[in-house]
């Protein structure tokens, strides 16, 4: 819960941002955009994904 959060904290206006354990779940049924590393609080770099809507 607390990565969830963070990573939140650190998404873009009215997307939403997913980790690689959740975007390795749903690549098959939904489309995403990489956005790279991003620094997240307490955790370092975490690679992240937008999910196209």
């Amino acid at each position: 819960m607390n990565l969830a959060s963070r990573m939140e904290s650190g998404g873009l206006p009215d997307s939403i941002q997913v980790t690689r354990p959740v975007y390795e779940r749903l690549k098959d049924e939904f489309v995403f955009e990489a956005r790279g590393e991003i620094e997240v609080k307490g955790k370092g770099g975490v690679e992240a994904w937008l999910l196209k809507v």
